[in-house]
């Protein structure tokens, strides 16, 4: 009996000891999922960042990373957040000229949008815009023009951005002004009447020198 006894004591004891080793285990097991999970989506955000800030860099030289459709989907919801009241009615590509195609954006006599386009492509090469002086509502188009393109662009980055185009907090004019963010392109002219354009940096046409020697 004691020798019974002694058996389902040393039965219950590993039993114990058994249950609370396993409790440990899947403690343990538990802990490292949580780890893992946490790696994992520290790895997935790290990933998801990289492929944010790549996004732009992978593109073709020569295109805004959307078409016609797209920039007119894009701009109207900016132009929404910023609180301007135009909005792009259309995207319809002209006839080709000189191997490119054109969509002409016109909000009314002061201020003006062209999309750029490779003869028979769908996608936005570059664009600009024009308006007759640099006022209030200029400089809240060329912010939405630069969200549109620029989807990551932050506050702190469009305050930067507009501080090199010399539109933000400053007094000084500058005639030619460019800058760069996420792998596109910024150029604004300030002078008789405003030019504001977006392409991708790496476009080997749409450059600071064609530009200034009056190329496009």
């Amino acid at each position: 009996m004691i020798k019974k006894l002694s058996t389902m004591v040393l039965v219950a004891i590993l039993g114990t000891s058994l249950a609370a080793c396993g409790d440990e285990k899947q403690e343990d097991a538990a802990k490292g999922k949580d780890n893992a999970t946490s790696v994992q989506s520290d790895s997935d955000k790290a990933e998801k960042d990289d492929q944010s800030k790549t996004t732009a860099s992978e593109l073709k030289e020569d295109q805004l990373g959307m078409n016609a459709e797209q920039f007119q989907e894009a701009f109207n919801k900016a132009a929404e957040k910023v609180g301007i009241q135009y909005r792009v009615d259309h995207s319809e590509w002209s006839e080709p000229r000189r191997g490119f195609q054109i969509v002409d954006i016109k909000f009314d006599e002061d201020y003006q949008i062209q999309l750029l386009g490779n003869e028979g492509e769908k996608d936005v090469r570059a664009l600009m815009f024009g308006a007759d002086e640099m006022d209030e509502t200029a400089t809240q188009i060329i912010m939405t023009l630069i969200r549109t393109v620029d989807t990551q662009v932050t506050e702190e980055e469009m305050d930067d951005i507009l501080g090199e185009l010399k539109l933000a907090d400053s007094q000084e004019k500058q005639e030619y002004a460019i800058t760069a963010s996420h792998g596109y392109r910024f150029m604004l002219r300030n002078a008789s009447m405003i030019e504001f354009i977006i392409a991708n940096e790496d476009d080997p046409y749409i450059t600071e020198e064609n530009w200034k020697a009056g190329e496009f």
